[in-house]
């Protein structure tokens, strides 16, 4: 399986290697990023539906009102709903895939900003297998998808947890997704990887790395 990556400062990455200290945020903490290439504004999206299909009745002073494309709405809908992501937090990586020959380079530029630090994990089904091990033991329902790149301004449908719009293809990402009892940041220690992973500067990567 590819290996997978994970950023962030040193204090946090260094939790990671030598403890294992895996920590999900909920959904809110990614939609409310203030940088652009980090920050996702359709995170807690449930739905996407294009103009044509859509319409919206309104009831008001016992008169129903139809808005549609015959009469204003344009674009697409997009629904969206904090309430329906309580309590599901995330944790997420970074899969390296489709390196097409030597010269191209493993990550972009705009993920390496994502953290000064990184954990190389060469091992994905080890560790994943751990942090599987750790959620049973707590009782804690867990799924783990790579993202699905989709251009919304096509789609029509339900959106979730792992999908995201093409303008985030660049970040490769796999991601688990908990059930917590609580919405708030959960920390899940698996013990440490330093038997399946590198520590290392961030700026290191492209050039330290090699996929056989």
């Amino acid at each position: 399986m590819s290996p997978v990556i994970k950023f962030g400062s040193f204090k946090y990455m260094k939790d990671l290697y030598k403890n294992g200290i895996i920590y999900f945020n909920p959904i809110s903490v990614f939609k409310e990023y203030n940088d652009t290439f980090r920050g996702d504004k359709n995170e807690c999206t449930i739905k996407a539906v294009q103009a044509s299909k859509a319409k919206i009745v309104h009831e008001y002073n016992d008169e129903i009102f139809t808005i549609d494309e015959s009469n204003g709405l344009r674009n697409q809908v997009i629904v969206s709903s904090t309430e329906m992501y309580l309590n599901k937090l995330l944790y997420c990586l970074y899969i390296i895939k489709n390196i097409k020959n030597d010269k191209d380079k493993y990550i972009d530029d705009k993920v390496l900003k994502f953290g000064k630090v990184a954990v190389y994990i060469y091992d994905q089904t080890e560790f994943f297998n751990r942090i599987v091990n750790e959620v049973r033991k707590q009782k804690i329902p867990l799924v783990g998808k790579e993202i699905q790149y989709t251009d919304i301004n096509d789609y029509n449908g339900n959106w979730s947890v792992f999908k995201k719009t093409k303008d985030y293809e660049y970040q490769n990402e796999y991601r688990f997704c908990i059930a917590a009892k609580e919405n708030k940041p959960l920390a899940l220690r698996i013990g440490s990887i330093e038997d399946i992973s590198y520590l290392l500067h961030s700026k290191e990567l492209n050039s330290k790395i090699r996929i056989n």
